[in-house]
């Protein structure tokens, strides 16, 4: 479980951040005997985190709760009022919520790809309203098999992005985007192979929408942000298409998604503040970040070695 400080530190990140985002509460696996005690200092805690640095609606950053044991956590998330978010690790986790009468529009299912989720699974999701989210490029190199948007579209299902382990790949979602396009793009040219006809291709304008749009959706954060549109909030990225590396420009959203980097965003703004200009960071303390950066990558590494790990083994 996340201890105190941990999470303390965790909502304290991502506030200097200044980004716009949830901060989403739980634990991968339940340590020791006592599942119902766990459950219930779980609890105790997500409650004083919603009271200590979530009590308005209106602000920057929302709470949501990690579903690790699946059904506790759920009834704990509707009790408190939060959106949930769960890891679908094997197949057979959505059915066996579903059977427990727990599925439901709030949940947002992570890795629904390959192995992890049956095509029985992926209608039970739909057919309760739920979201998805897909790291595609971490999936893929952790094994779980190629992303198929075409099998998450038959049912309705319009996936969002995310990064899932910034240790194992950059964490921004131009990579996840073109992963998404390229896992689509060899699973529609293996299927035309063996049944003929043409690929169907996911248009890049929709993937922009997973980009942006679903993942505001998934977070329940689309009333406020995920399109520029009249009464939402001011929460823009810029992307510079005539940086050199970006020109000739035929199609802006096809240059966004097939080429563009993080580097080529020239203005980030989140709720009308500036945050990035002229391609600069505004406000960070860039020599802090380094030494914070570099003193908790000693202390974990320290940590590994005194417990006489070698991680470049694998």
């Amino acid at each position: 479980m996340i201890k105190s400080a941990h999470a303390d530190a965790a909502i304290r990140g991502l506030a200097d951040s200044g980004i716009r985002g949830v901060f989403a509460y739980g634990s991968s696996a339940v340590r020791g005997n006592d599942v119902a005690d766990a459950a219930m200092r779980r609890a105790a805690e997500a409650r004083r985190l919603q009271k200590q640095y979530f009590a308005s609606n209106d602000q920057l950053l929302t709470l949501a709760i990690a579903a690790g044991d699946a059904a506790s956590d759920i009834k704990l998330a509707r009790e408190l009022g939060l959106r949930i978010t769960l890891h679908v690790t094997r197949a057979g986790t959505v059915a066996a919520l579903n059977a427990e009468g727990l599925l439901g529009p709030d949940i947002t299912y992570v890795h629904t790809v390959g192995i992890e989720a049956t095509d029985d699974e992926l209608k039970m999701i739909a057919d309760h309203g739920g979201t998805i989210s897909t790291s595609s490029a971490t999936e893929m190199m952790s094994g779980h098999g190629f992303p198929s948007a075409q099998r998450w579209l038959r049912y309705g299902l319009r996936p969002s992005l995310s990064v899932d382990n910034e240790t194992r790949v950059p964490s921004d979602l131009f990579l996840q985007m073109r992963a998404l396009v390229i896992s689509d793009h060899q699973l529609e040219t293996e299927r035309v192979r063996r049944e003929g006809g043409r690929p169907n291709l996911i248009p890049v304008r929709d993937v922009l929408e997973f980009a942006t749009i679903e993942g505001a959706r998934a977070t329940g954060l689309d009333a406020k942000t995920g399109t520029l549109s009249i009464g939402k909030r001011a929460d823009i990225i810029v992307v510079d298409l005539d940086d050199i590396t970006l020109i000739p420009t035929t199609d802006p959203i096809a240059t966004f998604v097939l080429r563009a980097q993080p580097a080529n965003i020239s203005h980030v703004l989140v709720d009308g503040k500036v945050q990035k200009r002229a391609g600069k960071l505004v406000g960070i303390d860039e020599g802090r970040v380094r030494r914070l950066v570099k003193e908790s990558h000693e202390y974990i590494m320290g940590l590994i070695s005194s417990a006489g790990l070698d991680i470049r083994k694998g």
